[in-house]
């Protein structure tokens, strides 16, 4: 009788899109952290996806930011299921931006749409990384740990044309020909003392109300980092006021 915890499977035992998409997630979280140097880190609304009812039409991951949007597919490089039907979804992406109104969210997708395609064994061709545009070639792209040092750079840097890619994302869904309704999100953020502050969003595919919401949640924590280090300031002058009495006190 085989016991628990004891089988060897060896390499190529499958890595799934979701184990992928939680350590990345994770992972970038940890850079934005790393690379904080105040004491807010950069807002970005994360909204996971995938088995929900927008995973058919845009994707599985949305990040929506005041300076950056990428939306991303993760794809096992053994799910051929999978691939074939990214494949036809990339179909009728193209069909659209062939429109001549529509020529021009080409650039943008390459900019903000990705496709990410892993193997099951991790070795230096783990992962790669291309523009969804792109899933169909050999190209090996950049690798998944390149990404996230892309996206927590164009969270700090200059901000992206929020009109053209909302413009992009609502024809990704309308390529796919579903209807859809109000897909609700949270916020996520660190206010004073290190606090985890949720915030709701009203709905994600808006990109206007998820920046929107992003500023407010991002007033009201900064507000709290305000109080919190004048109520510092305040104990720490009534510690010296009561310092220096105690000192005079004894010196008579």
């Amino acid at each position: 009788m085989p016991r628990i915890g004891t089988e060897d499977y060896g390499a190529g035992m499958p890595i799934y899109e979701n184990l992928v998409i939680g350590n990345f997630l994770y992972a970038l979280g940890l850079k934005m952290g790393a690379r904080l140097h105040g004491d807010l880190a950069p807002d970005l609304a994360v909204n996971l996806l995938q088995q929900c009812p927008l995973d058919i039409v845009l994707g599985d991951v949305l990040l929506t930011g005041l300076k950056a949007v990428a939306l991303l597919e993760f794809k096992r490089e053994a799910n051929w299921k999978g691939r074939w039907k990214e494949r036809s979804k990339l179909l009728k992406i193209e069909a659209f931006l062939k429109h001549p109104e529509f020529q021009e969210l080409r650039d943008i997708s390459r900019q903000i749409h990705f496709y990410v395609e892993t193997r099951d064994i991790l070795d230096p061709c783990f992962s790669r990384v291309l523009p969804y545009l792109d899933l169909g070639t050999d190209d090996r792209g950049r690798t998944l740990e390149e990404l996230i040092e892309d996206l927590v750079s164009h969270a700090s840097s200059a901000p992206v044309c929020i009109e053209a890619c909302q413009l992009y994302l609502n024809l990704v869904c309308s390529s796919q020909g579903y209807s859809y309704h109000a897909s609700p999100g949270l916020l996520v953020g660190v206010g004073a003392g290190g606090r985890i502050a949720f915030a709701s969003v009203d709905d994600i595919r808006d990109l206007r109300n998820t920046l929107a919401a992003i500023q407010a949640h991002q007033i009201t924590l900064a507000r709290e980092m305000r109080d919190l280090r004048l109520r510092e300031s305040i104990s720490q002058i009534q510690s010296l006021r009561q310092s220096q009495t105690h000192r005079l006190g004894q010196s008579f």
